[in-house]
């Protein structure tokens, strides 16, 4: 699977927000409200993520891509689902409300 690159062609186009194409590379987009990642978490894991692309300047083989993102990526994913902070979307109302707006173009637009 191709990871997304910022150093390839991006397809840039706003609306309401922007968006971004990259040919076949999948996307997503995480939410997340402010009190998700405590600052001192997210604090260390740009100094490392900093130090780390000092060292491995891109362009990067396949083998440094993987490394960053078994060490960023996935570590960013796991402290996400580790439930800092208020995890409003426990309240049933609000998660009703945020999978309505997720669903609402589902089988018109995607």
């Amino acid at each position: 699977m191709q990871f997304f690159n910022p150093c390839s062609d991006i397809e840039k186009t706003f609306h309401k927000l922007p968006h971004w194409k990259q040919g076949e590379v999948p996307v997503f987009v995480t939410f997340r409200l402010s009190d998700s990642l405590p600052h001192e978490l997210l604090d260390r894991w740009f100094s490392e993520r900093e130090a780390f692309l000092v060292a491995n300047p891109l362009p990067w083989d396949e083998v440094t891509e993987a490394c960053y993102h078994g060490r960023f990526s996935d570590a960013l994913d796991e402290c996400l689902d580790a439930a800092h902070g208020s995890c409003a979307l426990r309240q049933s109302r609000v998660a009703q409300i945020v999978a309505g707006r997720l669903h609402h173009f589902d089988g018109v637009r995607y």
